[in-house]
């Protein structure tokens, strides 16, 4: 890349056009689909990032899980727990509404969410993000607080206010993992998972378009 595009001005703008700017394009005039720009996104950024020659392609493969199976796993049932629990005294019609109305949709969500939507997610927002603008934010805590209420504001495309909150909170965590493990595999595994249980409680209708609708429309449910 020409010194230009590593400038601190450049990347700047860059930051927040890609990281504002798209997410208030986006809410202003919703796409049909929204998998198709998360693609097409996804696919410039990994091919900006191939072009450093600081990037080590094995970086998108590599594993490195800095928690345990077992303390993730706990830490997923005690979070489905007590949000099960708060959606069955706020709203509980919606309480596993996925799961009763369409077990097949919900099987296919499982299994085409992680692929279709996370690993996009997670190379755009923490292998790209992080490596792209640690120039610019170069203290830890900065880049992981930054991250976090960027990825929660891309959330703004569904139009509601819970999935900005809980994609903020989700984002915060999954920086951390990131800056910890740098690895893209074990975070969007881990998002997967909450992901995945997010729907399975039956909060997914917050991410409706970008998802399930999506899922349903292909493979006609």
């Amino acid at each position: 890349m020409s010194p230009f595009m590593t400038s601190r001005s450049y990347l700047l703008v860059e930051l927040i056009a890609i990281y504002v700017g798209l997410p208030t394009l986006v809410y202003l005039w919703p796409p049909q689909s929204l998998f198709p720009l998360l693609w097409v996104l996804a696919l410039i950024c990994s091919i900006m990032l191939l072009k450093k020659k600081d990037f080590k392609r094995k970086e998108l493969r590599f594993f490195n899980p800095v928690i345990s199976p077992q303390l993730l796993l706990t830490q997923a049932a005690i979070t489905f727990i007590l949000a099960a629990l708060l959606l069955s005294l706020l709203s509980p019609e919606q309480l596993f509404s996925l799961v009763k109305k369409d077990p097949l949709l919900w099987l296919v969500v499982m299994l085409l969410y992680p692929l279709l939507s996370v690993y996009p997610q997670e190379l755009i927002y923490r292998s790209f993000f992080f490596h792209r603008y640690r120039s610019l934010i170069p203290q830890p805590s900065l880049m992981i607080g930054f991250n976090a209420l960027l990825f929660g504001y891309m959330h703004i495309v569904f139009h509601n206010w819970i999935a900005v909150v809980l994609a903020t909170l989700g984002g915060l965590y999954f920086a951390m993992l990131y800056q910890r493990s740098r690895s893209l595999l074990f975070v969007s595994i881990v998002h997967a998972l909450y992901g995945d249980l997010l729907f399975t409680l039956g909060l997914g209708t917050y991410f409706y378009q970008g998802s399930i609708e999506t899922v349903a429309k292909t493979f006609r449910f």
